[in-house]
C-alpha cells in the first residue's frame, strides 16, 4: 500500500480549506472611527465630565447580501459582530452585538456624501461622520476597505448607546466633543479559521516529514 498519498490528499485538503476561510474573510471588515465624546456621555451612569478621546473599531459582515437596508440607494447597514472601545482615561471595553448595533455607511450615489458610523436603525439614533471622499472609492452596498477623507460635520441622533461587557450601565453618548472625527475601514481575518487551517497545514508537514523518514535507507 503506497502511504505517501496519504500527505499529498491532506496537502490539498488544507489548499481548498485556507481558499474557503479566505473567501469567507473577504466579507468581515472593520469600521475603525475616532473622536471624543462630549462632557454629558456617560459610562455605566456617570459622565465623563470632559471631552474624552474615543476609539472604536467594529467587526462587521460586508456581504452584499447581509445590508439591511438594500432598497435604499447609496447606503447600507450591516450588524456588528464585534465592537472595541477604547475610552482615553477609562479604558478598552467590548461591546454587546445587539438589534441596535449596525455599521451604516453612505456613498455619493445617495446622500451626495460619504458617511460612516454606527446607527439603531429602529430607535432612529446614531451618530455618522460626513466625509468628502474615500480612497478608494466606496460602494455602500458592497463596502471595501477604504480610507474616509476630508471631514466635514458630524450627523448625529442622540442619545444613543452601545451596551459594554460588565458595565451594566453601557455607554450613553448624549455628544460629540471638539476632536476631528476620522473614519477608515480595513479587512480582519477570522482567527480561529486560520488557526485551524495552520493547524492542518502543520499536520500535513509532519506526515510527510514522518514519511520522508520512514522510506529513508537505514545505514
Amino acid at each position: 500500500m503506497n502511504r505517501s498519498i496519504t500527505p499529498l490528499r491532506l496537502a490539498a485538503l488544507a489548499a481548498l480549506a485556507l481558499a474557503a476561510t479566505t473567501a469567507r474573510a473577504q466579507f468581515f471588515l472593520v469600521e475603525n472611527l475616532t473622536g471624543s465624546f462630549s462632557p454629558n456621555t456617560t459610562l455605566d451612569g456617570v459622565a465623563l465630565g470632559g471631552d474624552t478621546a474615543f476609539s472604536i473599531a467594529a467587526t462587521f459582515n460586508a456581504d452584499p447580501s447581509a445590508n439591511q437596508i438594500t432598497s435604499v440607494v447609496g447606503a447600507g447597514s450591516y450588524s456588528v459582530t464585534a465592537l472595541t472601545l477604547t475610552l482615553a482615561g477609562h479604558g478598552t471595553y467590548a461591546g454587546i452585538p445587539s438589534a441596535g448595533l449596525n455599521v451604516v455607511l453612505l456613498d455619493t450615489n445617495g446622500a451626495g456624501h460619504y458617511a460612516a458610523g454606527l446607527a439603531d436603525l429602529s430607535g432612529g439614533t446614531g451618530f455618522f461622520d460626513v466625509f468628502g471622499s474615500t480612497t478608494p472609492a466606496l460602494d455602500a452596498h458592497a463596502p471595501s476597505a477604504t480610507t474616509f477623507v476630508g471631514f466635514l460635520v458630524p450627523s448625529d441622533t442622540f442619545p444613543y448607546t452601545i451596551g459594554l461587557v460588565g458595565i451594566p450601565g453601557g455607554l450613553v453618548i448624549n455628544d460629540l466633543g471638539g476632536d476631528i472625527l476620522t473614519a477608515s475601514i480595513t479587512a480582519v481575518p477570522e482567527p480561529a479559521e486560520y488557526a485551524a487551517v495552520a493547524g492542518l497545514g502543520l499536520g500535513v508537514f509532519a506526515l510527510v516529514r514522518r514519511g520522508r523518514q520512514a522510506s529513508a535507507p537505514v545505514g
